[in-house]
């Protein structure tokens, strides 16, 4: 059931067979024909991070290729410095004999043979706090709080430290005397909080969501798992294009939608209905773009698939490299200034680049975003409360 690289059950895909045990078989049956370019990139930003955790690394520069291929970019360096420095910064002087990079941990306390992985980054400090890092180059944002995979991750740390002490003929640490500190960094996604986000828990309130995934790993890895369509599972599922009960779902969502309604609502009404529409439309909106993967590789093979063919899009218009002086005199005869201003980096790239963080937030500011329509699931209340619940 798994390839001897990668476990059936990765904690990377924890938030999609949680919620769908028939998926890992699935995409198992149906591996993703989607841009490897993306995912050979991000393998790349870790490539580089890890090299700036270990002190024999050679410094990884511009233009340099890395072991898969990809050639080294300024904007990944950066990046991956941004989680090297917080590293070093959290974990103070001691860090290069407390933190380990990329080591497998396996996860019995989920699944016995098919759960497991390797955290970017975990360290143990003081035996009663637990960090753990995820490093993320895409630009779809990741959140932090309850993060399926960051919590498979922390049952596994946890068994791990558990048998280490038993090794050495020392009493388990109490779960309740036990702090995690779980981060995600994500140098090219938006999020109000910032580029790094954190969340920080009590082991014993994770409790609930280790059974809830081990209940799913065990159904998961069962005769007969049962394919549950949930928007959130169904996005990046590779096998989407294939899911008979995704494709029920999306259908139940358009016949939804052609239903023409005159009625007064309560609010509640209104509100469940409104979510049930927006749930209906991720559905329809996952099996659309597996469908297109599939049908783009298909006419990309040669083969023909009706009323679909591949036509060029239209980028934006950029000058010919190396032309800049031409076009700036150019510009200034017929008087039209096209030289570009000096101006200052973001206040991120003003951080990485060494400018203290203090300095940086007295010349610096944060507007308040547009205030959107959102579906209101609960974890807002749980993040001010403190409570954990699956």
């Amino acid at each position: 059931m798994s390839d001897g690289q990668h476990a059936f059950l990765p904690p990377s895909a924890a938030h999609r067979w949680r919620r769908c045990p028939g998926s890992p078989k699935m995409e198992a049956a149906h591996p993703d024909l989607g841009d490897k370019q993306e995912a050979e990139e991000g393998n790349a930003c870790h490539w580089i991070m890890a090299q700036m955790l270990t002190l024999t690394a050679p410094t990884v520069v511009a233009g340099a290729v890395s072991p898969n291929g990809i050639t080294v970019t300024q904007q990944m360096i950066d990046g991956a410095r941004i989680f090297a420095d917080d590293v070093i910064g959290t974990l103070g002087p001691s860090w290069p004999a407390v933190a380990k990079v990329e080591r497998r941990v396996k996860i019995p306390r989920v699944h016995p043979t098919h759960n497991w992985g390797t955290p970017d980054c975990k360290a143990w400090f003081n035996e009663h706090r637990l960090h753990i890092w995820d490093f993320k180059w895409g630009f779809g944002v990741v959140e932090v709080f309850e993060n399926d995979q960051l919590i498979d991750y922390a049952a596994g740390c946890l068994t791990e430290q558990n048998e280490r002490r038993a090794a050495a003929g020392l009493q388990a640490i109490s779960e309740s005397d036990i702090e995690i500190v779980m981060r995600i960094i994500q140098p090219r996604a938006f999020h109000p909080d910032g580029v790094v986000r954190e969340w920080r828990v009590k082991a014993t309130d994770l409790r609930d969501h280790i059974f809830a995934l081990s209940m799913a790993a065990d159904e998961a890895c069962g005769d007969n798992p049962q394919c549950k369509p949930v928007a959130s599972a169904c996005e990046n599922c590779s096998a989407r294009h294939a899911c008979e009960a995704l494709q029920r779902a999306s259908y139940q969502g358009m016949d939804i939608a052609r239903r023409a309604h005159s009625i007064e609502m309560t609010p509640l009404a209104m509100g469940l209905e409104l979510r049930l529409l927006r749930e209906a439309r991720g559905l329809i909106e996952a099996r659309e773009s597996g469908l297109e993967q599939q049908v783009e590789s298909l006419i990309r093979s040669g083969q023909r698939v009706p009323h679909w063919t591949m036509r060029p899009g239209q980028s934006r218009e950029k000058w010919l490299e190396g032309k800049d002086v031409e076009i700036i005199a150019v510009g200034q005869m017929y008087g039209v200034d096209v030289a570009k201003p000096p101006e200052a980096v973001t206040p991120a790239q003003a951080k990485a680049k060494g400018m203290p963080a203090d300095i940086v937030a007295a010349y610096s500011m944060r507007p308040h975003g547009v205030m959107k329509l959102a579906v209101d699931d609960g974890s807002d209340a749980r993040m001010v409360f403190g409570r954990s619940t699956t």
